[in-house]
């Protein structure tokens, strides 16, 4: 890597891991968390304001930082994880976490960094085969994107009829709490046209606990009409059709 080619250097070895070739990936990911160069060790600063616009996005909303170690790291953490050496591996998925830090300045791209961070923990978990540390730890976030390694994880511990037996007394657990109060929703139709209208939906939210596996949860909330009042039943059912749950009882 040069100061000249170091971003097509970094997508090269990209390339190499998507192709399967993990040594010669591997190789080149190592050359740039090794650099001493700025290149390399500089965060970079992505601003979310339009060019040419004078107003200025004073807060950084939506702005994040980037780093090419960080980015490296990831992937060498991938690579060790498929080829088993987990030790490896955990060496580095705690320096993205830890070292070389990037900054996400707002929720939907801090919980996509997040999401991706925690998933690659807990593949190095259910290496190690350390099923009660992933129910421990990814249980409470069950419907979350990694929760095909939780389910793995379930199955190990427990028979198919100890899982119905902890999914009946899951769904005799449920605890609803309605909200005193009416939110909102506002559905556009016909955008940017003439007839363009918006109407308002209004109906009654509220939250409910579940007790999975000896983890209390917080349950997804269904999705109302406008009109409708959240109830026990609805967050129920809810539940009942996500992955989660089918997985389980399948």
């Amino acid at each position: 890597p040069t100061d000249k080619n170091y971003s097509a250097f970094y997508s090269l070895a990209c390339s190499l891991w998507e192709l399967g070739k993990l040594k010669e990936a591997e190789s080149m990911f190592l050359k740039i968390v090794d650099s001493k160069k700025p290149y390399y060790t500089d965060n970079y600063y992505h601003s979310t304001d339009i060019s040419g616009d004078t107003t200025t996005n004073i807060y950084g909303y939506r702005s994040y930082t980037s780093n090419y170690k960080n980015y490296a790291s990831r992937y060498l953490t991938k690579i060790y994880l498929e080829k088993q050496q987990y030790k490896l591996a955990l060496k580095f998925i705690e320096l993205t976490d830890k070292k070389y830090v990037v900054q996400q300045n707002c929720g939907t791209g801090y919980l996509w960094y997040r999401n991706e961070i925690d998933g690659l923990y807990s593949l190095w978990y259910d290496g190690l085969g350390m099923y009660d540390t992933i129910i421990e730890k990814y249980l409470p976030n069950y419907s979350d994107y990694h929760n095909a390694i939780l389910v793995k994880a379930i199955k190990k511990k427990h028979t198919q009829n100890e899982i119905y037996d902890y999914i009946t007394k899951a769904k005799n657990s449920v605890v609803c709490i309605v909200d005193t109060f009416q939110s909102s929703s506002y559905t556009t139709y016909n955008y940017g046209n003439e007839d363009e209208r918006t109407v308002e939906s209004k109906y009654t939210s509220g939250i409910a606990t579940i007790k999975l596996f000896g983890k209390e949860a917080i349950l997804d909330e269904p999705s109302l009409e406008n009109g409708e009042v959240v109830s026990r039943e609805k967050f129920l059912k809810e539940f009942e059709k996500s992955g989660f749950y089918k997985a389980l009882i399948e």
